[in-house]
């Protein structure tokens, strides 16, 4: 440890001792501190921590819910000029604790000078690294200079940067390895909690009652974004099981905002329906018009253009 540290790494942790000991062993050879805060964890998290001599603290109000709230905390206890925030089911590999290193420390880089810099990050979901259905490279802000951003308390919140920001290059070396959903039931109990946070701040910023079209719509908009814009259908199992999972996570979200509003009942009229089925068959031909030009090549490619086209 330095008396003026250059580089402080901080993590969120409850109940994390699964992956945490390779989480701070990725990072421990670059930190010159490791902040922890936690938010009552009832594993080894604790006892991983002092193995690594890392500062270990208490969140205030452990029963929120999720890390967000607890992110500013944790920056207030780091010391040094540069924060690296990492989460506890994470890890970083040699070439990228070298460059993040080489930044803190004002050392020669290729990278644009920056205040706060986004970093790469694959995604590890049902035991497959990620690459499509719009997880990579799933740029997070994770390194900045002390001060140059304040996050939000809102759940899976962006921060707001104070000064220039840049991004490092999109590559395996360079990715945070992120040790994600393990299981469909993981995901499912995941979706549960998070689209209940999302839905009572939806519920806050706008009144617009919840429509049929609402709840058609918050599902199938996400199903062809991950399954065709983002080529899902392109990643086999993985892709489509991801496709439909986060589709669903949509619904759920709308469902629970039209549940806050007492269920009301609607009925859409054969204009309506009529409308919907036009958009959803305009929506189909076009992106499978669409993913079919990934695939095709020479006039196969122009046909398909074609189609996307004219939506048929």
């Amino acid at each position: 440890m330095t008396k003026n540290p250059c580089l402080s790494v901080v993590l969120n942790t409850k109940n994390s001792a699964k992956y945490l000991r390779e989480c701070l062993g990725s990072v421990a050879p670059i930190a010159d501190e490791i902040v922890i805060v936690d938010m009552a964890s009832q594993d080894q998290t604790a006892a991983i921590a002092k193995q690594f001599a890392a500062k270990f603290y208490q969140y205030p109000h452990p029963d929120i819910g999720f890390a967000d709230p607890a992110r500013e905390f944790a920056f207030s206890k780091a010391s040094g000029e540069w924060i690296f925030m990492i989460d506890s089911d994470e890890q970083i590999k040699k070439e990228l604790a070298t460059l993040i290193r080489q930044v803190a420390t004002n050392s020669p880089h290729q990278l644009p000078i920056a205040e706060a810099y986004f970093i790469a990050r694959t995604n590890i979901i049902f035991d497959k690294p990620i690459q499509k259905v719009g997880w990579y490279p799933d740029y997070q802000m994770r390194l900045w200079r002390s001060g140059a951003i304040k996050w939000q308390p809102q759940v899976h919140s962006v921060p707001k940067i104070i000064g220039k920001s840049a991004y490092f290059p999109s590559s395996e070396e360079l990715s945070i390895v992120h040790h994600n959903y393990q299981s469909v039931s993981q995901f499912i109990q995941r979706a549960d909690k998070y689209s209940n946070f999302a839905a009572e701040q939806i519920s806050k910023q706008k009144n617009h009652t919840v429509t049929p079209t609402d709840l058609f719509a918050s599902f199938f908009d996400e199903f062809w974004r991950r399954g065709f814009a983002d080529e899902g259908l392109l990643e086999g199992n993985h892709g489509v099981a991801l496709t439909i999972l986060q589709a669903h996570y949509q619904f759920l979200t709308q469902a629970k905002v039209w549940q806050k509003q007492g269920f009301n009942w609607q009925n859409l009229s054969n204009k309506q329906l009529k409308k919907l089925r036009q958009n959803f068959f305009h929506q189909a031909h076009y992106w499978w018009a669409d993913l079919m030009i990934k695939k095709t090549t020479g006039l196969g490619k122009l046909y398909y253009r074609l189609r996307r086209k004219l939506k048929i």
